[in-house]
């Protein structure tokens, strides 16, 4: 196989789950070849050999579409990441551009997406477009429900060669969500999970006691995981229950509120760890984890095998689904949300502190075989 210019766009708005997934993907393809990716939200780190285009960054707030810099309108933001998709483009002249969920969301991008595969085909008119998507494909709250499944098809089978689903059939496909998907007309794979490879094994400061994970992904702690956390420990340390175990708090990039910060600070028990690059390794030694249901963490979780208690936070498209598919394979547990009674997490940790590690069969390698089937489209549409 020659090698290919690839151009992966991926835009995070609210948590940073697309962007990792897509790196994922993108350092599987760069083995063999040239990889460039859209930097154009909250700053994260690329790994090499990864090439970032930069733009002006956007992020979602209040459910609105804006510019992080305060400076730039979002129409002056907009224009400013058009020139710069079409500058790239008319350089670089990609083989393939992997658009991440669009069209299935992201709509409010659709016509930079859309001007920006325009732009590729004239300047390679023999470019594979292909679209990513996840696992659980509901319908995100920014997509109006109006003929949503036809106006992705559309733009699905107008404007893309292939889609690849980043789920293993064993625990869903594409049409469980998608109800029109026997109307696709470009091929559909997939890939099963996109999961990170176990991080090496590298001592941790050695004497620590044994630790329980509390982390909220990359983004807001919207669904109030941390301070749900912090009060099942406050109950358990109560009665005893919390014995030698420390409590260590991994939070998004917008950090521990104050009053969370206020309330750890003296408590030698509770360690906030922030947002660590690092938490692939605490995750692998940690005895227990508590976490929402997103793509990333469950793949972590699967990944390392360590025992799950998953508190999905509701306003998500995909995490109660996600949290309710593994329960039922018997991976993870689901914690209910809270009630009128008394909050069942300080007794779930409990229960589950010496559950073990966990075993499955799922297939993990979901970046490798996303490489893979696109060199095999690229080599179809081509007959090379």
């Amino acid at each position: 196989m020659r090698q290919l210019k690839v151009f992966i766009y991926v835009q995070h708005l609210s948590g940073v789950g697309h962007m990792i997934r897509a790196q994922q993907i993108g350092l599987a393809l760069a083995r063999r070849h040239r990889v460039r990716i859209l930097d154009g939200g909250r700053a994260l780190p690329f790994p090499q050999p990864l090439q970032p285009l930069a733009v002006p960054a956007l992020v979602r707030r209040d459910g609105c579409t804006v510019p992080i810099n305060p400076s730039l309108s979002l129409a002056e933001a907009m224009l400013l990441r058009r020139r710069g998709l079409a500058a790239m483009l008319r350089d670089y002249r990609p083989d393939v551009i992997l658009v991440e969920h669009y069209p299935f969301s992201k709509w409010e991008l659709g016509p930079e997406i859309l001007a920006m595969l325009d732009r590729a085909r004239e300047v390679n008119p023999a470019a594979a477009v292909v679209a990513s998507l996840r696992d659980v494909s509901l319908r995100t709250g920014q997509e109006p429900a109006d003929d949503y499944e036809n106006r992705v098809l559309a733009v699905l089978n107008r404007s893309f060669d292939g889609l690849l689903v980043h789920a293993d059939p064993r625990v869903c496909q594409l049409q469980d969500y998608f109800a029109v998907s026997d109307r696709i007309t470009v091929p559909v794979f997939h890939t099963g999970i996109v999961a990170a490879p176990a991080p090496p094994a590298q001592p941790l400061p050695p004497g620590l006691p044994p630790w329980i994970v509390a982390s909220t992904g990359g983004g807001a702690d919207r669904g109030g995981l941390l301070p749900r956390v912090v009060a099942a420990w406050q109950q358990l340390q109560a009665t005893g229950g919390t014995g030698r175990y420390q409590l260590r708090l991994f939070c998004g990039l917008d950090g521990l509120s104050p009053q969370l910060r206020e309330t750890i600070a003296t408590d030698p028990s509770m360690i906030s760890m922030g947002f660590d690059p690092d938490f692939g390794r605490w995750l692998q030694g940690a005895v227990l984890s508590v976490s929402c249901a997103g793509y990333n963490t469950c793949a972590n979780l699967l990944a390392t095998g360590t025992p799950a208690l998953l508190l999905p936070n509701p306003a998500m498209s995909d995490q109660t689904e996600r949290a309710r598919l593994l329960a039922a394979l018997g991976i993870a547990v689901q914690v209910p949300q809270l009630g009128d009674g008394a909050d069942p997490l300080p007794e779930l940790i409990q229960q589950n502190l010496v559950r073990g590690r966990v075993g499955h069969q799922l297939r993990l390698d979901g970046a490798e075989q996303s490489a893979a089937w696109i060199e095999r489209l690229v080599s179809s549409l081509h007959g090379e």
